[in-house]
Order: C-alpha cells, then structure tokens, then sequence
C-alpha cells in the first residue's frame, strides 16, 4: 500500500470520526481528497452487510465481543470501500473518463446477456416457477 493511499485512508478515517463527534449537522459528511461523502451513505452500506451477514444464517449478537468485532469488520471494509471509490472517481475524473447513462445501460445488458437475463425466467424459461399450467 502506497503511502498516499495510508495518508487517504487514515484522512477518511479521521473525518468519519470528526463527523462522528460533530454538531450533529442534519446530513453529515466526510471527504476523501475533499470530494464530500455522506455518513449517511456509510451507515446504510453497513446496515446492508450486517444484513447480508444475518441472511447467510449466521446468529451473531451485534452486542458481544465476537459481534462487535465483526461489525468493526464490516465498517472498516466499508470505509475501505467509499475511499476505494472515492479515490477511483478522481482519477477518472482527472483522466478525462465519463460513464454516460446509456455507457451504463449498455454495459448492464450486456452482463444481464451474458448470464442469461435477470432472474430465473429470463434465459429459456424452463426453471419450474417459470412454467404455466397447461
């Protein structure tokens, strides 16, 4: 890892903290190379991978030693991430790249046509949920 990716991860990590210890501002945020993220957005993408976590039938109690470290998981890869993103939408930015509406259309339907369509009745309807009665 380079050292201005540590400066970067350790910059988003102070300022989730700062904003963590806030005014209590209605939308609070913080910023990776001054590009604003919402805290908002950060909690929400944890709640979901707690979910994910809780779907796999795992039984965790988010309260105990063992839960509490693997919410700290969860929360520090979703950091990693937003500044992962944050990071990779600069560069993009400063390289002149633009995802256009119909760039990301595009290439949506070609995975969905890749894998055969979205869900089990797109490819060639024979999944039995998919069959109509005669």
């Amino acid at each position: 890892m380079s050292i201005r990716m540590i400066r970067v991860l350790a910059t988003a990590v102070f300022a989730v903290a700062l904003a963590a210890c806030g005014t209590g501002a209605q939308n609070p945020q913080f910023s990776v190379n001054g590009r604003l993220l919402s805290v908002d957005l950060y909690h929400s993408i944890v709640a979901t991978e707690q979910h994910k976590y809780e779907r796999t039938g795992a039984q965790v109690n988010w309260s105990s030693a063992s839960g509490q470290r693997r919410l700290a998981n969860i929360e520090s890869s979703v950091l990693r991430e937003l500044v992962h993103d944050g990071v990779v939408e600069q560069l993009a930015a400063e390289r002149g790249v633009v995802i256009t509406p119909a760039d990301l259309e595009q290439a949506l339907a070609a995975a969905e046509a890749a894998f055969g369509g979205i869900g089990p009745c797109a490819g060639d309807g024979s999944y039995p949920a998919c069959l109509t009665p005669n």
